[in-house]
């Protein structure tokens, strides 16, 4: 009893904004409780009524959040395009055919209700991977992003890997080598920005505006069966303060091999940033800015970046102001 007393006396106490925060907070959370439960129960009524059977309540909600996310019919990709906005475009070097489209996430997500087609995805940045063998241009699978994409880039070598660039100034890694497709999103298998804090972050710390591949990314020595296989690839990023990253991007145990660590340590080791099962990551192999100033004071907005063709240690930067 005394406990109890003693815990009203110190709520009693508190600042009336505080207090009316925690109530906020309470209210909050019993809402999203109950929508929930909405979800399992219709969830629930689906099951019973399509199989003549009822599963428990915990047993829906596991199937409610493991539940493949079924975006779109295949033949029919302007259902998932549907009031997004092309954000970048990207070819693959070496397949032509091959073509990925980065959208924002829909203008009218806050409007959208469960039952709207591709609501799951309405507040995610997607990618498209596009097929151009054919007169009519097919969606071959989606990529999906909770952060807002800025820019986009396709592996050189086949179109086997893509990397984002995002507002907030991460860089995404998409490994195409795993089975997709339209109806079945693909994750990022590595984020720059997680779980790191912006201390220990080495990527952007504003909005990517650039991505582009280095010509020294040749892969040297690699001949044959090896080059055909071969994923890694060298890439610059800029971000609108001038600040230039360049990066490798690796197997994981390439990347482990490279830092002087056997395979299996490798696989032992938590790799920050990289999903589960991922198998690529990116090194950050060279960093400058180029116009250093204060947070006030940094310089003028850039733009745009290339390389010179020939000499990838020197670069070009356009910037808003000419």
């Amino acid at each position: 009893g005394g406990e109890v007393d003693a815990k009203a006396e110190e709520k009693s106490g508190m600042e009336p904004d505080a207090l009316a925060d925690e109530q906020t907070d309470l209210a909050g959370l019993a809402a999203l409780t109950r929508m929930i439960e909405v979800l399992i129960e219709e969830t629930a009524a689906d099951s019973a009524a399509g199989r003549g059977e009822s599963k428990s309540s915990e047993e829906e909600l596991e199937d409610l959040i493991t539940r493949p996310v079924r975006l779109v019919d295949a033949a029919d990709a302007s259902l998932c395009l549907s009031e997004r906005q092309v954000i970048d475009l990207s070819y693959s070097g070496s397949v032509a055919h091959i073509l990925a489209t980065a959208h924002s996430p829909r203008q009218d997500a806050a409007e959208l209700v469960r039952t709207d087609p591709g609501w799951r995805l309405a507040w995610s940045s997607i990618v498209c991977i596009w097929d151009l063998t054919e007169s009519q241009p097919r969606l071959e699978r989606l990529l999906t992003s909770e952060s807002r994409i800025s820019k986009i880039l396709l592996s050189p070598w086949g179109g086997s890997a893509c990397v984002a660039g995002c507002d907030e100034g991460s860089l995404l890694v998409w490994d195409l080598r795993e089975a997709a497709s339209v109806t079945d999103p693909l994750a990022p298998v590595f984020n720059t920005a997680a779980p790191r804090t912006l201390r220990e972050r080495d990527d952007h710390m504003s909005d990517v505006c650039c991505l582009t591949h280095l010509k020294s990314a040749a892969r040297t020595g690699v001949r044959g069966a090896a080059l055909a296989q071969s994923i890694s690839f060298q890439f610059a990023s800029l971000d609108s303060q001038g600040g230039v990253r360049v990066w490798t991007l690796l197997e994981s145990a390439a990347a482990a091999q490279n830092h002087g660590e056997s395979g299996e340590a490798a696989s032992r080791a938590a790799e920050p940033g990289m999903s589960a099962t991922g198998k690529l990551k990116l090194h950050l192999a060279d960093s400058l800015s180029v116009f250093p100033g204060t947070f006030l004071d940094a310089g003028p907005i850039s733009t745009c970046l290339a390389m010179f063709p020939n000499d990838a240690s020197q670069l070009v930067i356009g910037t808003a102001s000419g």
